[in-house]
């Protein structure tokens, strides 16, 4: 493994507190470190530089794009933007009294920057682990002996298949010698940070250990925090980080920022293996990792035969007729709305997923119109009404899941549309009314998940952006008939006093985050949830 000099660790990105490669809005912000924004900036009672020496040529604030600058202060340095054109307004202050205006320049490639630092990311979380994970209530340790450096791989929403996520650590001691870089690689789309303890060999790390530190985001297309405390950099090129008060001691990488939390000029310092730019076209592909791994090398598969019942329903007259074409489909524990695979059975009615790496999953059969699946009375693995199986888990052991199909005419017969949808928005009530009004604030990447009146998960999805709306979020082609919706809030936030009698008041049942819904031939577009931070 070739270490690289630390000083291109991040290249581009080094020297900077935050490095965004896309827009950024924050507000009442102290940054202590020096600040790039790829595109557009909207910033509000910013101050940047505040911990840094004073320079009459050092530019701490570079923006790219679009400039909309309302307060605060250039400490110590000087703002330089791509375009005097894009600049909408800036009333920034600048202490060293050098410019009081923004100068013209061009003195980051920001093009590529971006291609580096993303194709750092894949190639670094690519790397093999040399150390150990062990989880225990909610104590994640990360044990590694290497002098140089550790590398540690965790799903973000599942560590070590504990049903544990990065969200709910309570802390995280790195037992390591002191002087050796740590790499941390959390995967999965959707991460939420709780406030979490970082150790370094069970005590808190000094600011030197904390420099060695970084935390890779690979796949993440969203972070979410509440509050966070983070002792170490973060670098996630592919993610919208939705960052509210709190801390992170190192370098802050992101594809998008939104959020208030501070950055400590902390810079990373530690030594990372040299990108590999012969491997360009690997890094480069958009699902460089399935969603279920783990750091596990063990591989196995599921597979299954699915058979056509042609009289009363029951499975054990149909072993004869074999079902072919039918479309399958693999989903990963995280997300119940988008399959990671699909295929389709054989001539014989036969179907496998090979090569998959350790972790939970579930299958769903898609039947072909005409047809439903079957609940009778013997080797069928699937819902009838939804047409999802049990959850799976998956390690080097074949796994068999079989069932029958049946014409629409022997029993359970085809539901008469799926054209309904429940939607809704979750927000943050400030003066706890649970009522949703224009100045609430919607709260993005909360997890939802859709069960049906047998209490059998259906689809999930996050809340997020949507048509000029936070926290919006949606299940569609539903049928009528009874539904609950499942609410997991962020560390740190509870549920409002639900107002079902209001249209626009919080719906979701205070102690149990739960909405229960009936689709009677209506669509429900109003299942408001109210949050408050808790005290």
């Amino acid at each position: 493994m070739h270490l690289k000099d630390n000083s291109a660790n991040f290249k581009y990105a080094n020297d900077f507190n935050v490095f965004v490669l896309g827009n950024a809005t924050q507000y009442n912000i102290e940054c202590e470190g020096r600040v790039a924004i790829a595109n557009n900036a909207n910033l509000v009672n910013y101050s940047v530089g505040t911990n840094l020496s004073f320079s009459a040529s050092r530019a701490d604030l570079i923006i790219g794009g679009k400039v909309n600058i309302d307060g605060g202060i250039n400490s110590n340095g000087n703002t330089i933007v791509k375009d005097s054109r894009n600049v909408i307004k800036y009333t920034m202050i600048n202490s060293n009294n050098i410019f009081s205006d923004p100068i013209v320049d061009d003195t980051i490639n920001f093009e590529d920057a971006i291609n580096y630092l993303q194709n750092a990311s894949r190639f670094w979380a690519s790397l093999d682990d040399n150390g150990s994970i062990n989880l225990n209530n909610n104590i994640l340790t990360l044990s590694g002996e290497d002098i140089y450096l550790n590398i540690f791989t965790i799903d973000g929403s599942n560590i070590n298949n504990s049903n544990i996520s990065f969200e709910n650590l309570e802390v995280i001691d790195i037992v390591a010698p002191k002087t050796s870089t740590i790499l941390i690689n959390v995967l999965g789309e959707h991460i939420s940070f709780g406030n979490f303890f970082t150790l370094r060999n069970s005590i808190p790390p000094t600011p030197e250990e904390m420099s060695l530190i970084v935390f890779n985001f690979p796949q993440s297309k969203s972070l979410y925090s509440a509050e966070i405390s983070i002792k170490g950099s973060l670098l996630a090129p592919f993610s919208t980080g939705n960052l509210y008060d709190g801390y992170i001691s190192g370098n802050l990488i992101l594809n998008n920022f939104e959020g208030n939390v501070k950055p400590k000029n902390i810079l990373f310092k530690g030594n990372l293996p040299e990108v590999n730019s012969e491997n360009k076209n690997l890094l480069t592909i958009s699902n460089f990792f399935p969603s279920s791994f783990n750091t596990s090398k063990s591989l196995g598969c599921i597979y299954g035969k699915i058979n056509l019942s042609t009289k009363n329903n029951n499975c054990l007259r149909c072993s004869s007729i074999n079902a072919s074409n039918i479309k399958i489909e693999l989903f990963n524990l995280n997300n119940l709305v988008l399959p990671i695979k699909h295929t389709y059975t054989d001539y014989d009615g036969n179907y496998e997923f090979k090569n998959l790496k350790e972790g939970y999953y579930f299958l769903r059969i898609i039947s072909p119109e005409g047809y439903h699946l079957s609940d009778g009375y013997c080797n069928n693995d699937f819902s009838p009404r939804t047409g999802f199986s049990k959850q799976i888990f998956i390690d080097n052991v074949p796994y068999n899941l079989s069932a029958c199909i049946s014409p629409e005419n022997t029993a359970l017969t085809k539901p008469k549309d799926c054209n309904y949808f429940i939607s809704g928005i979750i927000f943050k009530s400030s003066v706890n009314t649970s009522l949703y009004n224009y100045s609430s604030r919607g709260i993005n990447n909360v997890f939802i998940t859709l069960y049906d009146n047998y209490n059998t998960p259906i689809a999930s999805t996050y809340s997020s952006y949507f048509d000029g709306v936070d926290g919006y979020y949606k299940f569609e082609n539903l049928q009528s008939g009874v539904y609950y919706l499942k609410f997991n809030p962020p560390k740190y936030y509870s549920f409002v006093t639900p107002l079902y009698s209001d249209y626009y008041g919080s719906k979701a049942d205070r102690d149990t985050g739960t909405i229960r819904v009936n689709l009677e031939y209506k669509d429900i577009p109003h299942a408001y949830v109210g949050l408050n931070i808790k005290y």
